[in-house]
């Protein structure tokens, strides 16, 4: 088992209940819902990613490809003309080590794949175009590839590291999904009853 496969299986769960959740097939989103949606990715985005971003550099380039997602999410909050900044306040897990910035990263660079499919939907649902969409959509960004490689850097540090990194990684990684189930909840992108 390589560290990819592990992390997979042990966030399985978390993941499935957040996409149960945001319920985006459903149709029930609206311009708000999608603003009320970048506040509450900003809100665990803008606390991690500078910290993932410090500890990871010397083995993945988060920033890569056309800048950060902090800043992706601000433009894009802007085109919507909605100013407001987050009202929710997660709690995001600990990113000092490697171990805790792998996981953290997993579950943000893996949201880039799930954001193609969130981007289609809210383009075929609401009309949103590429303005409103560089967060989920970037134009200089190879998603694919750029997953690929990020899945190959977190194997290759599976392979230097003991069992218990592994389970750090893990860890951080529903820990991160977490976080996100709760900016979602206090933005009211989803309810706390689903």
């Amino acid at each position: 088992m390589t560290l990819r496969h592990l992390v997979r299986s042990a966030t399985r769960d978390a993941h499935e209940r957040l996409e149960r959740e945001l319920s985006l097939e459903q149709g029930r989103w609206t311009r708000d819902t999608y603003a009320a949606f970048l506040r509450a990715t900003l809100a665990v985005v803008e606390q991690t990613e500078p910290l993932i971003e410090i500890v990871l550099r010397p083995y993945f380039l988060m920033s890569a490809g056309g800048g950060t997602a902090t800043a992706r999410l601000n433009a894009d909050l802007m085109a919507l003309g909605a100013r407001d900044r987050p009202t929710s306040h997660p709690r995001v897990p600990d990113v000092t080590v490697a171990a805790q910035a792998f996981g953290a990263a997993y579950v943000l660079e893996g949201s880039r794949l799930g954001g193609q499919v969130i981007a289609a939907a809210l383009t075929s649902q609401l009309g949103i175009g590429d303005e409103h969409l560089s967060y989920l959509r970037p134009s200089d960004v190879a998603i694919g590839p750029r997953w690929r490689a990020f899945v190959d850097t977190l194997d290759t540090y599976g392979n230097t590291v003991d069992r218990a990194a592994w389970d750090t990684v893990a860890g951080t990684a529903n820990e991160m999904f977490g976080a996100f189930r709760e900016a979602f909840m206090q933005e009211r992108v989803t309810r706390t009853n689903q």
